[in-house]
């Protein structure tokens, strides 16, 4: 094989081209062609088995109105105001709480969801302000204990609409849930 220069810068041009062209014939002539290579087979690809999808969790079961609820007729009323304006809040307010009683039959669906279903009471205390709102709502006894349940209940009463007397009143009232 032909030796290429060392340094072609001393050699004159034309010593340096005959060097290349021989190189070049030299190459051509020990099996290099000017033909491109063929193109590489490249293999099909696999189909692709599809990901298994996982199936999707039941959707829980939608809490749903359960049990009886009933406001007791023995309640504790409290308030300096006129007799008449008491006995019409008293009304107006168990109006409200008996209108209410899907909202309350939802709570214990809840706890029906969860397998219980007990039987029992929660006595709470309403304070309503002068003028409307609530000034103090709070469980004060009953044998219902379950606390999200009694939260519940709770939210249910702080969600009324409650008249708005003259000055403070006051309703101490037990709630029974039974289940159907």
């Amino acid at each position: 094989m032909a030796s290429f220069p060392r340094n072609c810068l001393r050699i004159r041009l034309r010593n340096c081209l005959r060097h290349f062209t021989l190189l070049a014939i030299a190459l051509c002539w020990s099996g290099c062609s000017s033909a491109p290579p063929p193109p590489a087979e490249i293999p099909e690809p696999e189909p692709e088995e599809p990901e298994a999808v996982p199936e999707p969790e039941p959707e829980p079961a939608p809490i749903v109105e359960a049990g009886r609820v009933e406001l007791s007729a023995a309640f504790l009323v409290g308030g300096s105001m006129p007799t008449a304006e008491r006995d019409q809040i008293t009304a107006q307010v168990t109006r409200a709480i008996k209108a209410a009683a899907p909202s309350f039959r939802l709570c214990y669906g809840q706890l029906a969801a969860q397998g219980k279903t007990p039987t029992g009471e929660i006595t709470f205390e309403l304070l309503i302000k002068p003028g409307g709102g609530i000034e103090r709502l709070q469980r004060v006894s009953g044998s219902i204990t379950n606390k999200k349940f009694v939260a519940c209940t709770l939210r249910v009463i702080e969600e009324l609409e409650l008249p708005k007397p003259s000055t403070i009143y006051a309703i101490e009232a037990p709630l029974y849930f039974y289940p159907e």
